[in-house]
């Protein structure tokens, strides 16, 4: 391009040229060509913009824009679900003995916290020819060996069985403690009279309920009660539904039932008095066969472990992030 060119590359500086997208310079022989001063005003936005934005560079904290992300982050995933409901492991043993087995009569109830119990409720047992009471701590060293003993490989004629139940919170599980009787007759106490009852082809049960603690430790209810009659089916009603449910008709006492709160490997120990003859406790826990000496038992209740409520339950990895963040 020679000089007389260069003239017609002039500047337009009419009213609408501010308005104009900028033209790039064409080069001439190495050389650019110069435009006329731009507008002050676009020069001091451009230059504040480019201010702020390093200014907020560096203010702004490390991590902010994650910290404000994570809230975002987790209304996008939705509720968080429940945690899980586990089992609950509890050991179950019936020891058989004698009605005058000393070991496991008079002198273990010495070692057997029976004051765990409520005074109501003992006194309803007592009169029912019941016991009850909890070992926390150091078992004693009768109980320990019989219990050591039932834990051990079973056999036809071992003094003690031991059994492993899994509990859901809250949910019934049935111990089936003796054996079916064509004829079983029951002097109740009510606390103010008694009452005399024949009950067919009966059988002593004991309905066990769980449910977990936040320290660790586990509550237990234990009730007695008495299966009897011809299988039937009937609708029972459990957590706001029916179901149908075929089995014997059932005289729950409630009014024995024991409620504890055991740590892991505690024991609730529940047996019969020898001195209360067609009671409750007789019915219950001790067997009586035709051809063979009546025997007692003595039932021991133990949680395998400590119980966490999913109440308590920590959270998990990937929530304790986001909420650290």
């Amino acid at each position: 391009m020679e000089r007389d060119d260069m003239a017609d590359c002039t500047w337009n500086k009419s009213p609408m040229a501010f308005f104009r997208p900028p033209r790039v310079a064409a080069s001439h022989r190495g050389r650019s060509l110069q435009h006329p001063e731009r507008p002050r005003g676009a020069l001091a936005l451009a230059t504040g913009l480019a201010v702020v934005a390093a200014v907020g560079c560096h203010l702004a904290p490390h991590g902010t824009a994650d910290r404000d992300a994570a809230p975002v982050e987790r209304a996008l995933a939705g509720p968080r679900r429940p945690p899980a409901t586990r089992p609950l492991e509890v050991d179950v043993v019936f020891l058989r003995h004698e009605p005058h087995d000393a070991l496991l009569g008079n002198d273990l109830w010495t070692l057997v916290d029976e004051q765990a119990i409520d005074e109501q409720t003992r006194r309803q047992l007592s009169a029912n020819g019941l016991r009850g009471g909890v070992v926390i701590g150091d078992v004693p060293a009768p109980l320990a060996s019989r219990l050591a003993e039932a834990a051990a490989e079973p056999t036809l004629d071992a003094p003690g069985t031991l059994r492993v139940l899994q509990l859901l919170p809250g949910r019934r599980a049935e111990i089936v403690a003796t054996t079916l009787r064509p004829d079983l007759i029951v002097l109740e106490h009510d606390g103010e009279s008694v009452r005399g009852t024949t009950y067919h082809d009966a059988s002593g049960v004991v309905a066990v309920r769980a449910w977990p603690a936040a320290d660790g430790r586990m509550r237990i209810e234990a009730v007695p009660e008495l299966k009897h009659g011809p299988s039937r089916r009937t609708w029972v009603g459990e957590e706001g539904a029916f179901r149908l449910e075929t089995g014997q008709s059932s005289h729950r006492l409630d009014r024995l039932a024991v409620t504890v709160d055991l740590p892991p490997h505690g024991l609730l120990v529940i047996g019969c008095r020898p001195d209360a003859p067609s009671s409750v406790g007789e019915a219950i826990l001790q067997e009586r066969p035709a051809d063979a000496v009546a025997s007692r038992q003595l039932l021991v209740i133990s949680p395998r472990a400590a119980a966490v409520d999913p109440v308590f339950a920590t959270a998990t990895t990937a929530d304790a992030d986001a909420f650290t963040r």
